[in-house]
């Protein structure tokens, strides 16, 4: 993939830096990579969580990422899936965009 970011955007960086010094990376147009040149990394805590709300939090991560998996596999060509939680996420996400680039970023693995 080849695009431009502008200049502060945040991406989700799903690896550390490969052995060319990149970056893969989650951008709306798919994942990609970007060098580490331009790229400032950090990790941001909202909140702190106890192992055990880490342990749930992790767990329903993976059954989100299940049950695309299940959708993916039901789903036929011109299907649409919708990923609908049924109450706001708030507690979760700082916005909707933010939301929605989480579970964009959940499809995305599946290709």
């Amino acid at each position: 993939m080849l695009t431009m970011l502008p200049e502060g955007e945040d991406v989700v960086v799903y690896d550390a830096l490969d052995e060319y010094g990149g970056y893969r990376v989650s951008t709306e147009e798919g994942l990609g990579y970007v060098s580490g040149d331009y790229v400032t990394d950090r990790t941001e805590f909202r909140v702190a969580e106890s192992k055990e709300e880490e342990k749930e939090r992790l767990e329903r991560e993976e059954a989100e990422r299940q049950a695309a998996a299940a959708a993916a596999e039901a789903a036929r060509a011109g299907d649409i899936v919708l990923f609908s939680p049924a109450c706001a996420a708030f507690d979760r996400f700082k916005n909707f965009a933010e939301r929605g680039r989480y579970f964009k970023s959940i499809v995305m693995e599946l290709k």
